[in-house]
């Protein structure tokens, strides 16, 4: 395997990772708890291995 492209050409630096790494509902909890508070609303990550 060889590398054809630097990572600092694969992403604009203000790009959110975010949408890479997290979880569509992760997201939606997210942007749900930026607005308001949300009783009993948890975001939770999974370890990854």
């Amino acid at each position: 395997m060889q590398l054809q492209i630097e990572s600092k050409h694969l992403y604009p630096d203000d790009y959110d990772m975010n949408i890479v790494f997290d979880s569509v509902e992760n997201r939606k909890k997210r942007s749900l708890m930026a607005k308001r508070h949300v009783e009993g609303l948890k975001i939770e990550r999974e370890e990854l291995e």
